[in-house]
């Protein structure tokens, strides 16, 4: 298929080479657009497949795992949505909590058999 292109063009060379300079500024013409033409679809081919991806994965995916999988292309209306969802300060929650976890466990002063022989201790009265 590869020959078959080389000699189309090396006979389009040569038809060229006998045409007048309008007649070859219209073919140039006409190339460049067909070259535009093509570029367009397949611009608007990648469009279209990057936002079947996207939601494609929007459907998929729940909650957390939204922004573990980001399609190829990040988009405004994607980001914007798995905004709600992406949590930046993970590690100071996770100090937060194990230090209110520690709280929690030095705050019991009285141990557990001294708490239970009290409340055996009221239901005597």
């Amino acid at each position: 298929a590869m020959w078959l292109v080389l000699i189309f063009q090396n006979s389009l060379g040569a038809q060229i080479d006998s045409m007048s300079r309008s007649e070859r500024k219209a073919e140039e013409r006409r190339q460049k657009e067909a070259a535009k033409a093509e570029e367009k679809m397949l611009k608007t081919f990648e469009k279209n497949y990057k936002s079947l991806q996207e939601r494609h994965y929007k459907n998929q995916q729940t909650g957390r795992e939204k922004n573990l999988i980001v399609p190829e292309g990040s988009n405004a209306r994607t980001t914007r949505r798995s905004k709600n969802h992406e949590k930046s300060n993970v590690r100071k929650r996770m100090r937060r909590s194990q230090q209110k976890a520690r709280r929690h466990r030095d705050g019991r002063t009285v141990s557990w058999w001294r708490r239970l022989s009290l409340r055996r201790s009221w239901k005597k009265h």
